[in-house]
């Protein structure tokens, strides 16, 4: 079991996952040095590139964003088998939103997704993602099973899910309370790109949180321990642990 300590009132932000008094990981995020991963931008098709099967999607950054046929959702969503090029599913000029997979390096534009993930405590919502999946720390077949279920029954055909770990003996009423709450950010963030009349950011995102989430879906985390009253209110909101002030 793990504990999981965190310095967040400082401007360097910093947490270290520690095991029988050992530290075996140091996550330390500079203010300069934010990544853009996850977050979600109104993007104008660029260029289609039927040799490469993918688009350069302005994104209003210094580097357009490189977005390949798969990762869109006109692709995802379409019921043929994948044999169409890319100019089936992307035209110049049309307007879609984004989300960065990897941060741009180099002479090279961020990696980009057409597949919106938005993070819940219990769900990860796709809302054209069409496919349900279950966390692999969920072991027994049988609650796998259950929850794969559960997941066609609760979404709509074009929405995709992704159980994460803590929904493991979640109540249906609960999961489906979080779904809605996905929908209505989903909504809102559709509203704030309808507005722009250029590329743009439309939902930033907090690394840190996102780095912690990761580690509490990945190991077995007993303990948060954080310097930040308001942060651990936050923290409390999202995560189903014990957490300390110091």
């Amino acid at each position: 079991m793990y504990t999981l300590i965190i310095n967040h009132l400082t401007r360097e932000k910093r947490f270290a996952l520690v095991k029988n008094n050992v530290v075996e990981k140091l996550f330390i995020q500079q203010p300069k040095q934010q990544s853009a991963v996850s977050k979600i931008y109104l993007g104008i098709v660029e260029k289609v590139l039927p040799g490469m099967n993918a688009a350069f999607v302005d994104i209003g950054e210094e580097k357009s964003g490189y977005l390949h046929r798969d990762k869109m959702a006109s692709f995802v969503q379409a019921e043929e088998d994948g044999a169409e090029s890319v100019s089936s599913y992307a035209h110049q000029g049309e307007r879609l939103l984004v989300q960065v997979e990897k941060d741009a390096a180099g002479t090279k534009g961020p990696r980009l997704s057409g597949i919106i993930e938005l993070q819940g405590n219990h769900l990860i919502y796709m809302p054209r993602g069409r496919y349900v999946a279950v966390s692999k720390k969920i072991e027994d077949s049988q609650e796998r099973e259950k929850l794969r279920e559960l997941g066609h029954e609760m979404k709509e055909p074009e929405e995709g899910l992704i159980f994460r770990t803590s929904s493991k003996g979640t109540q249906k009423e609960q999961l489906l309370a979080e779904l809605e709450q996905h929908r209505l950010k989903y909504n809102e963030i559709l509203q704030t790109a309808g507005v722009l009349r250029k590329p743009g950011c439309v939902l930033e995102r907090n690394s840190l949180i996102d780095e912690i989430s990761e580690e509490i879906e990945r190991l077995e985390i007993n303990e948060i321990i954080v310097d930040d009253s308001a942060f651990k209110v936050e923290l409390q909101k999202k995560f189903q642990c014990s957490i300390q002030l110091y």
